[in-house]
This record gives C-alpha cells, sequence and structure tokens, in this order.
C-alpha cells in the first residue's frame, strides 16, 4: 500500500520486544524509570526557574525570545508563521531561513502560561523528551525489557556531558541556544525507530512522514541526518526494491508536509550568507576532551566494545552455518539487526562530520550523533544476562542509580547555566544600565536605527550578544542578530563592527575584517542609516570622545550613546552620483570589496537588465575594480519634499522624483515588490534600488510564488494521507510499490555519482587548512615552502578571515630571508589589498627596516614616523620611536643628504621626543 493508517505504527509499538511481551512488571518499571528520569531534569530545570516570568538570556538563547514574541504578537494574528522582520541585519524573512517547530511549540505553551515562561519551556523541551524517545527507539526496533528503560536512563549521560557547548543536543549546547536542535535531535532519535519499524512491518508510513517533516522543522542538521541515515535500509540486495519504495514515499510525503516552510527557504537561499566552517582539532588530546569528555568514556568505551564483540559473535555465527551447510545469512526481517543498526547510526554520524564542510555545512553538527549512538549502545549488553526474572529488575535499578550518581558527580558547570539563563536579563548586574540604554533608544520600524561595540562586558548584561534583543526591548532596530543566514547584508554589518570594537567578533571566516578605525565606520554607519552607536570598552569611548563624527548623548553605566554627525535617519536616499551597473555574477566578492575600499556615494547594482528606458540613469559598461566605481553626478532634481513611511512590511515614498534612483536601506529579498516604480534590484551592502515611474512608490513585502506553491503542497500531503488512512489508495499503492524501484535506481546512481562530484571535485577548500601548513613550514624554517602556501592562499582566498595575515607573513618569508627590495615589495602590495588589517602598523615598522637595510634612511624615517602617527596606541609605534632615536637628527642617511633634507614631520616627532627624554 502507498501509504498507511497511523493507526498500525501505534499497534506495531504496543507488540512489544521480538522476544516476547517480557515480564508482567517491565510497563510498570519502564514508568517508574521514565518518572525518575524526568524528575532528576527538573533537579536541574526546576519548576520556579521555569516559571519565572522573566525574559530567558545567556548564549545565544536570548536573542531568540524577540523571535517568538513577534511570532506571537504579529505573525499569528495575521495567520502567518513567517515574515518580514526590520529588527536585525537591516530586515530578513523571520523563521524562513530559520526553524519553526520549538517556536509554535512555544506558542501551545502560551495557552497556559505567560511568553517568558512558556518560551522557557519550549527551550528545555528537546531535553526533555530525550529520554522518552531513546526509550521508543528501542521499543520500536524491539529490544527487549529492560534495554529501554536502561537507554533513556543513559540519555542523561549524553545530555549533561561537558565537551562541547556549541555542537548541539547535550544541556550545555541547549543553553547556549541550540535549544531547536535539541528538539530536532530527540525527534529525529524517534524517527530512527518508527522508519526501522515501517521497513520492518510494511505499515505506518504516514506518521513516519509526518515525524521526519516535523524533525525537519524542528532542525535542518537533524533532519539531514535522518533523511541519509536510511542509506541503512538499502544495503541488503534482497530487499533493496521493497525498502526503496517504502522510503520513497515517506521522504516524499515528508517534504510534502514541510513543503510551506522549505519550498520557500530553497527558492530564497540566493538573498542568503553561507555560514560554512570547518572544526579544527589540533591534537588528540583536543579530540579526546572535546568529542571523548571524562563523562561519557566509559560508556562510549562500552559501546565499541559491544560492537567489536557483536561482529565477532556475527562473524563466528556464520562460520559455523557454513561448516553445517547452512547459508550464514542474516536473519529474515526487512530491517537490520539492533546491533549493526545502532552501530551504523554511530558511524554514520561520524562520516557525514567528515563529509559535512565538503557539503558546505557545518561539520560538527553532525558528531553528536556519532556520541549518542555510542552512549546507548551498552543497553545492548543486558542481552547476556542470565538468571532469575528478577534479576533484570535489579539490574535496571542499579544501573539506573549508578547513571544517577556519575552524572551528578562529573556535571561541573550545567547546574549554574541553567540558572543564569533562566533568572533572566533582570537578574544580570548590568541590568539597571542595559534598560537604561534601551529606554532613552525607545523607537519602532522607522526609527533609524542603532549599532553598538562587541564586547565581553555585555556578558554582565545577561549575554555576549545582549544589544541583539534591542528591538524587543525599545522597538529600535539594530544592525547584527542571531540568525547570521538570513540576510544579504550580514557580512557587511560583521564589517561595520570590527571597525567601531576593540574585540571584534569576527564570525563569518569567508570574509576579512577591519582594524579600529572610526573614521570608515562613521561613513557606513550613515549607510545603513544607523544614527547612534553604543560603546562599551574605555578605550572605544575615550577614541569616540575625540572623533568629531560622534556626540555622546547619554552615559548609562559603561555604556556610552553616541549619536552620529551627518546621519539623515532616512531608510530611502536619493543618490549623489549615478549607480553603476554590474553583472551579479560573483557580486558577493565584489560588493564586499566596494565596501571596504570604494566611494560610498557611489553605489553598485547588479543585474543582468534594467531595460532600456533607465539605463541613462545608470553607468553601465564598467568591468574594473569594484573599489574604482566611476563617479559621476545624477541629474538634477528636487527632493526637498521627498517623505517616506517606513513600516514593518511595507514603505511608502511621496513626492519622488520620476526617474531617479532611490536607495532603500532594507535587505534586497525576492519577496519585496515595488508599486509605482521598477525594481527592486539588488544595490550595494545587499540593499534594494528603485527607480520611481511615479510620484508615490510603494514597497510591499508578501509571499512569493515559492510561498503558495508550498503551501499547495503542503495540503496535497495532508489530503493525500488522509484518503491513504481512509484506504482509498490501497489499489494505486500495490503498483507503485512493484515499480517504485526501477525508477529509483537510475535516479539512485545519478544522485551517488552527483553526490561524489560534489563532495570532492567541487568541494570548497577551508582557508585556514593551507594557512595553517604554511605557518608550519613558515615556523619550521621552509621559507620557500611557505612562501608557496601563502600565495596559493592568496590566490584561492584573497578576502578571506586569514588573507591579510597570509599576505603579511609572505611578505616575512621574504624579510627573513633578508631580501630587502622583495620584502618592500610584498608589503606593499598586502597593504594596498588589506589596508585595514590589524597588521599594517607592524608592515609599516618592517618596511622602515627593510629601507633602512637598503641604505634609504629618509625613507625609512617616513615609515617610522607613519607607524607612530596612524597607530600610536600600537607596540609598533613605540618600536618605531625607538629606531628613531638611535639615528641622530643630523645623521646622515644615503651618502650626500643633507640635515635639511629631513622631513618637517620628523623634526617634530624628534622635538617632541627629546622634550620627553628630558622630562623623565
Amino acid at each position: 500500500m502507498i501509504l498507511n493508517r497511523t493507526a498500525t505504527s501505534v499497534k506495531s509499538f504496543k507488540e512489544g520486544p521480538e522476544h516476547g511481551s517480557g515480564p508482567a512488571y517491565g510497563p510498570a518499571a519502564d514508568l517508574a524509570v521514565l518518572i525518575a528520569v524526568t524528575a532528576y531534569l527538573l533537579s536541574y530545570f526546576t519548576p520556579e526557574l521555569l516559571l519565572l516570568p522573566v525574559v530567558a538570556t545567556g548564549g545565544d538563547m536570548a536573542s531568540h525570545y524577540q523571535t517568538a514574541a513577534y511570532l506571537k504578537d504579529v505573525l499569528l494574528p495575521q495567520g502567518r508563521i513567517s515574515g518580514w522582520f526590520p529588527g536585525n541585519f537591516a530586515g530578513f524573512p523571520l523563521l524562513q531561513y530559520y526553524f519553526p517547530l520549538p517556536f509554535l511549540a512555544m506558542m501551545v505553551f502560551c495557552a497556559a502560561l505567560p511568553l517568558e515562561a512558556a518560551f522557557k519551556a519550549g527551550t528545555a523541551l528537546g531535553t526533555f523528551l530525550l529520554p522518552f524517545c531513546a526509550y521508543a527507539l528501542l521499543r520500536l526496533i524491539r529490544r527487549p525489557f529492560p534495554e529501554p528503560a536502561a537507554g533513556a536512563a543513559l540519555s542523561l549521560v549524553f545530555l549533561f556531558m561537558g565537551g562541547n557547548s556549541m555542537w548541539g543536543g547535550n544541556v550545555a549546547s541547549t543553553m547556549a541556544g541550540e535549544f531547536c536542535y535539541s528538539l530536532g535531535f530527540s525527534l529525529a532519535v524517534l524517527w530512527l525507530g518508527l522508519v526501522w519499524r515501517t521497513v520492518e512491518t510494511g505499515r505506518g508510513v504516514v506518521l513516519c512522514a509526518l515525524v521526519l517533516a516535523l524533525t525537519g522543522l524542528a532542525h535542518a542538521y537533524a533532519l539531514l541526518y535522518a533523511a541519509s541515515a536510511t542509506a541503512v535500509f538499502l544495503l541488503s540486495p534482497k530487499r533493496f526494491s521493497r525498502n526503496v519504495a517504502i522510503l520513497i514515499k515517506i521522504h516524499a510525503l515528508a517534504f510534502c508536509f514541510m513543503g510551506f516552510w522549505i519550498l520557500p527557504l530553497l527558492a530564497n537561499l540566493a538573498d542568503t550568507t553561507r555560514f560554512n566552517i570547518l572544526w579544527l582539532f589540533f591534537s588528540w588530546k583536543q579530540v579526546f576532551d572535546e568529542v571523548f569528555p571524562p563523562s561519557i568514556r566509559p560508556f562510549v568505551i562500552s559501546g565499541l566494545a559491544f560492537f567489536v564483540l557483536a561482529g565477532g559473535l556475527a562473524l563466528g555465527r556464520r562460520r559455523k552455518a557454513r561448516k553445517v551447510g547452512e547459508t550464514g545469512d542474516a536473519p529474515a526481517g526487512n530491517a537490520p539487526p539492533a546491533a549493526p543498526f545502532l552501530a551504523f547510526l554511530a558511524f554514520w554520524g561520524l562520516l557525514l562530520y567528515f563529509l559535512g564542510y565538503r557539503a558546505r555545512v557545518v561539520d560538527v553538527r553532525f558528531l553528536p550523533f556519532f556520541q549518542f549512538f555510542l552512549i546507548l549502545a551498552p543497553v545492548l549488553f543486558f542481552r547476556f544476562l542470565k538468571g532469575p526474572r528478577l534479576a533484570a529488575l535489579f539490574a535496571l535499578g542499579a544501573v539506573v542509580a549508578g547513571i544517577f550518581l556519575w552524572t551528578d558527580s562529573h556535571e561541573k558547570f550545567v547546574r549554574s547555566w541553567i540558572k543564569g539563563n533562566y533568572q533572566g536579563f533582570q537578574a544580570a548586574p548590568l541590568w539597571p544600565a542595559y534598560s537604561g540604554v534601551n529606554r532613552y533608544l525607545k523607537g519602532d520600524a522607522k526609527s533609524p536605527r542603532a549599532a553598538y561595540e562587541h564586547s565581553m562586558i555585555h556578558h554582565r548584561a545577561g549575554t555576549v550578544r545582549a544589544f541583539e534583543s534591542m528591538p524587543y526591548f525599545s522597538g529600535r532596530s539594530t544592525l547584527e542578530g542571531v540568525y547570521i543566514q538570513a540576510s544579504l547584508t550580514v557580512p557587511f554589518i560583521f564589517y561595520l563592527q570590527s571597525e567601531i570594537s576593540e574585540k571584534p567578533s569576527t564570525p563569518i571566516p569567508d570574509y576579512n575584517y577591519s582594524r579600529f578605525n572610526l573614521d570608515r565606520g562613521a561613513e557606513h554607519l550613515r549607510l545603513f542609516n544607523a544614527s547612534y552607536l553604543v560603546s562599551a570598552e574605555d578605550r572605544t569611548a575615550d577614541a569616540l570622545e575625540r572623533h568629531p563624527d560622534f556626540t555622546r548623548v547619554d552615559q548609562e553605566g559603561p555604556y556610552g550613546i553616541y549619536k552620529v554627525a551627518g546621519a539623515t535617519g532616512r531608510y530611502v536616499e536619493p543618490l549623489v552620483h549615478r549607480p553603476v551597473l554590474l553583472s551579479p555574477e560573483n557580486f558577493r566578492v565584489r560588493a564586499y570589496r566596494w565596501f571596504r575600499m570604494g566611494d560610498l556615494s557611489v553605489i553598485p547594482v547588479f543585474a543582468e537588465d534594467v531595460g532600456e528606458a533607465v539605463k541613462g540613469s545608470f553607468v553601465t559598461g564598467f568591468s574594473g575594480d569594484p573599489a574604482r566605481l566611476p563617479a559621476l553626478l545624477s541629474a538634477p532634481g528636487d527632493f526637498s519634499a521627498l517623505t517616506e513611511s517606513v513600516q514593518n512590511e511595507r514603505v511608502i515614498i511621496r513626492n519622488a522624483v520620476p526617474g531617479r534612483p532611490l536607495l532603500v536601506k532594507i535587505s534586497h529579498h525576492r519577496g519585496w515588490l515595488a508599486k509605482g516604480a521598477l525594481g527592486p534590484w539588488l544595490a550595494g551592502p545587499g540593499f534594494m534600488l528603485v527607480i520611481p515611474e511615479s510620484k508615490t512608490v510603494e514597497l510591499v513585502y508578501g509571499p512569493t510564488a515559492a510561498d503558495r506553491w508550498g503551501l499547495v503542497l503542503s495540503i496535497l500531503a495532508a489530503l493525500v494521507s488522509l484518503l491513504a488512512w481512509r484506504g482509498f489508495l490501497d489499489g494505486l499503492g500495490a503498483a507503485f510499490d512493484r515499480h517504485a524501484w526501477k525508477a529509483a535506481l537510475p535516479l539512485i546512481v545519478v544522485i551517488l555519482a552527483a553526490s561524489v562530484f560534489f563532495l570532492f571535485p567541487l568541494a570548497p577548500e577551508y582557508p585556514a587548512k593551507p594557512f595553517n601548513r604554511a605557518i608550519t613550514l613558515f615556523t619550521g624554517g621552509d621559507l620557500e615552502g611557505a612562501k608557496k602556501e601563502f600565495a596559493g592562499v592568496l590566490s584561492r582566498h584573497p578576502q578571506t578571515l586569514i588573507s591579510d595575515e597570509a599576505a603579511y607573513h609572505y611578505a616575512m618569508c621574504w624579510y627573513r630571508q633578508e631580501k630587502w627590495a622583495e620584502t618592500i615589495k610584498a608589503l606593499d602590495k598586502a597593504m594596498a589589498e588589506y589596508p585595514e588589517s590589524r597588521r599594517d602598523a607592524e608592515m609599516l615598522y618592517h618596511r622602515g627596516l627593510c629601507l633602512m637595510k637598503l641604505g634609504r634612511a629618509t625613507e625609512a624615517r617616513t615609515e617610522f614616523i607613519r607607524a607612530m602617527k596612524d597607530f600610536p596606541e600600537s607596540v609598533w609605534a613605540g618600536f618605531s620611536r625607538d629606531r628613531l632615536m638611535e639615528t641622530p637628527l643630523n645623521s646622515l642617511g644615503r651618502a650626500g643628504e643633507k640635515p635639511e633634507s629631513i622631513p618637517e614631520g620628523e623634526k617634530n616627532v624628534r622635538a617632541d621626543m627629546d622634550g620627553k627624554e628630558g622630562g623623565s
């Protein structure tokens, strides 16, 4: 049958394990263990903390709260799950690129709880479900008592391990904000049991597809793992055609169930920013500390030991069967036995980790599955338990008690982290100052944005990401946010952050960043319509106090609020210069180069064509360096009466000048449509540009064709499921089952071939890997080899996080070889390509040293003075001062150089130094 009634899976769950129904006391013992495990969790997630009506904080968690609030207050009353949110990253479609299920669960909890408590309950949901899902998995694969209950208890070992707080699944990751992953992880564990039972019995396709869809709506990595792990059911040639038909039905129906969400996500990926990192392990000690922390090692070793033992026993049985003339085939079931099934699930997670970066996803997200199934595997040792009927019960009690004691004794920080998060913002030491900043900046969607300095000081306000919640607490939009793939503007915003922060976060490795630079930072703030800047560090505040573009208007504890000079407060700006039309090919790289080094008044527009009627409003035919766009004045026009009305999903522009381009400082997305204007086109740092056709222009965000077709798919999935449940599709299902594999086989071959090509010849190279190889050669003295590697990094990754470091070290290879002219050439190129680098002071200093070695003393002195003037607080300024002091003011540089040829700037610096020397 193509689909079967949900009730059949429920019935098969009740059928019990393969070795009979188990002892009569089994259900009561199982229930007691599940209650005890839940009580253990509640001893950490105490009800008084969960029900405390405060906004949770800690890690990324705090930034998700405004998502729940926006869903409850704005989207759901309109009958929507996703919509435009203007608060972060110049706007983005909320819950289109992130996972709606946990937030929908929070809305269910809101029926009985205030949102603050419902949010906390939603964040803990995945953690509380995992023991039940582990229990269900083992029941569904027909494991006898007491294995399912022991598995539920063993899940605590995984939940409370402390090796990492970023990968997902454990409590530490949940407290860091990975609660969507935790829910997806638990559902994936449940689904793996359901799909095993469905493949085994041929029943329960609808329920299986629905749970897989819920897994995907909870987290994409859980979906990727769970869906791909069904490859285990295709390893048996004898059952291939049957199993592939079942899996096609499950996966196709699950995709359709998710259609309302996943189709718009896939269709609009071009409007997102890639976030792809390779988790590097630098030593075996780091591997053991993070992948196998001490709290899980005994269980991992036991799991591995069981897999080896089970494999040996299976091999022995097969050899014995062959000796007596039997086939030695595997058991006759349609699904694999428990031991090879769990072993496959564990090592499938490890395989996906190794393939993750090649597949352009975050590889380390798959390691929790590897850890979990290794920890779960020791329950299978119960199969060897012999003795009285009560022996299993006593063994279960001892195991559960031992796990409680073990877990509690090895927990180091989870309890305090839970308490800190759930006590909320209001308990943070800097809450008065933080709330004071938000009161001062109170605004709404039409208010100009406020930016803030990245600083560890924010931890004392609840989390280092506290100000990402500014839209919730103040109503005013800010720049940064937690969903760093949700908008095209993301890399530009983090570059701006590096200009205004002493200690920037630099989270996306595909892009390079700037040193502290308030001059350029002020220009970028004005471009992003950010009228205010919040400082945190003392050195930043001192620099802002001295800078003419910033005026302090308020002080709240360590936080200074500065008004940005020249900020217009407008989201819609007429252009001084004609926009330059560029091909959209590779637009991210070219737009970023323009943003770093170009004239911000000359806006690049990335489009294949804008139509003959308006081409005259653009500069066309330019194919040069985006950092040097031609600046041609726009045609004159009177914009004195231009007004804008900015709402969450609507921008109304009045008194526009037809034919004159307008820059709309809101993130580009294909959901935006213009009325009364041509466009919008992608412009500048991910903004939109329109050319008015009338005096009134309206930009409206709404559903795209992908949204509508996705909703149709979801409705069709529900309809097909209903028809199948009523038995109307049984005849069609039989024909499908007979012939599906014939169509699937060539498709599988094509997918496998494409995957191999995608994962290997087309796989991206993580820039840090060749850079680290080059550093190893550099420190080991192989300078020629290091030069080759650094040059390769610069050739293949010219605009990434480590590019300026590679350029600097390439020059230092020449320096160590005492090839001064070549060093100067390499340094000049590095400073030209990366004028914002934090290495620039050091490069100026070394350029001066090379010039001294070449006997060009006057030029060397100029470089030392530049280092002192441009980077006065740098250590290299001190070294430059020392080099100048070593050279008397009246000394000659090149032969015949006269004292009067010494630059006036150096005389002033030397006079200043002499004064300081005399004073000391």
